[in-house]
């Protein structure tokens, strides 16, 4: 696994005689993530690991490892599996971000977010997703709050310039999730306009808007879609499995 890592490690730029720096595992990391429908989570997680023994509070470490852990709950084989990763990447962006999961939702004279830094607005938006993804797999017995205090989350990712389309797909899980039909679905409607490859938001739609409002043309479509993408990674062919109990 390690010969792997390096072999990926040697388009780095690095001096001589230096050790690899934190950015240069996170490259390393990146061109893993991109190979991954070849080597799989494995080469990914062990340069961040790497990375993770220099400096735990790089925020460009912390969001990539929030990824990892929602994209490991998709491909997970039980939903037991999915469950305990989605709160692994939520409590791994908590920490990072200096905040409890209790935090109190914004409001006068609370402001729960201050100690959060202007580059971490990555990491606050991940965050939102993987506590989003872990409040809809645990089910009806999910504290009350999350929802607030994920959507809350999620504004102050966009409001520190985080990927609005991660953002939208948060918001469009969290409000699908209470029952806010419409508003999840303009909200997942954003999410694949702003990454139409990214497999999973399609399949969010369905399962969560149009599969309860027994929307066949939107199943059929979206199912078409999924059917036709050259996407390959773990999490795309997990989507594309999905598509065959639609």
């Amino acid at each position: 696994m390690m010969t792997l890592v390096f072999a990926l490690l040697l388009g780095c730029p690095k001096r001589a005689t230096d050790a690899p720096t934190v950015a240069e595992w996170l490259a390393t990391a990146d061109r893993a993530w991109e190979d991954r429908a070849v080597g799989g989570y494995d080469p990914v997680k062990a340069a961040l690991d790497q990375a993770w023994g220099l400096d735990t509070t790089d925020p460009g470490l912390r969001w990539r490892l929030v990824r990892l852990s929602i994209a490991r709950g998709l491909v997970a084989e039980t939903p037991r599996d999915a469950t305990t990763e989605f709160a692994t990447g939520r409590a791994q962006g908590l920490d990072g971000l200096g905040l409890p999961a209790e935090f109190q939702v914004p409001k006068p004279g609370i402001d729960p977010f201050q100690r959060v830094n202007t580059d971490q607005g990555p990491v606050a938006a991940w965050t939102a997703l993987a506590w989003a993804r872990w409040w809809l797999a645990f089910g009806p017995d999910a504290a009350a709050l999350d929802a607030p205090r994920i959507t809350a989350l999620a504004d102050e990712a966009q409001a520190l310039g985080a990927d609005p389309g991660v953002v939208a797909w948060t918001r469009g899980l969290v409000a699908a999730g209470a029952g806010q039909t419409e508003d999840g679905e303009r909200e997942l409607r954003a999410a694949i306009g702003a990454a139409p490859d990214d497999l999973w938001r399609r399949v969010d739609l369905v399962v969560y808007v149009a599969s309860p409002a027994n929307d066949a043309s939107e199943i059929a479509a979206q199912r078409d879609a999924i059917s036709a993408s050259t996407m390959d990674s773990p999490e795309d062919r997990a989507a594309k499995a999905l598509t065959a109990t639609w």
